[in-house]
């Protein structure tokens, strides 16, 4: 047991360093370096680099854009709480971006993060989301 326990210890260290280097090569503009360290971890339901994978693939940075799996890796994160995520999952489901508009997901997505405290009032009366609440 105490080696099943020192295991679980060094693999939350090496996934807190892995993540920190990927936040250093994504400073540093190595985007294709942050999404392979990133990637990993992500995997293994690491909320906020599921995140970051998101917006790189969104983005396109140092990396092939796809919308598709942006919208992936927001949904992993949005499930998990990740309050970033599910407002750009709210918005791309209003606005159709990189999804197919779908207002009753908006909601969805809008709600949940107006339960954490983030104000969507324009988003909700823009789009009179009320009424899928």
């Amino acid at each position: 047991m105490k080696k099943f326990l020192a295991l679980i210890a060094l693999v939350s260290v090496l996934s807190a360093d892995s993540f920190e280097l990927g936040m250093q090569a994504y400073e540093d503009e190595a985007y294709a370096k942050a999404y392979k360290l990133w990637e990993p971890l992500a995997l293994e339901g690491h909320v906020e680099a599921q995140r970051n994978l998101a917006m790189l693939l969104e983005d396109g940075d140092g990396i092939t854009q796809d919308a598709q799996k942006a919208i992936y890796w927001y949904e992993k994160a949005a499930a998990q709480g990740d309050i970033n995520a599910q407002l750009v999952l709210a918005m791309s489901y209003c606005y159709g971006d990189g999804v197919t508009k779908d207002l009753k997901s908006c909601a969805n997505w809008a709600y949940k993060a107006k339960e954490q405290g983030e104000n969507v009032a324009i988003l909700v009366q823009e789009f009179d989301l009320q009424v899928y609440r």
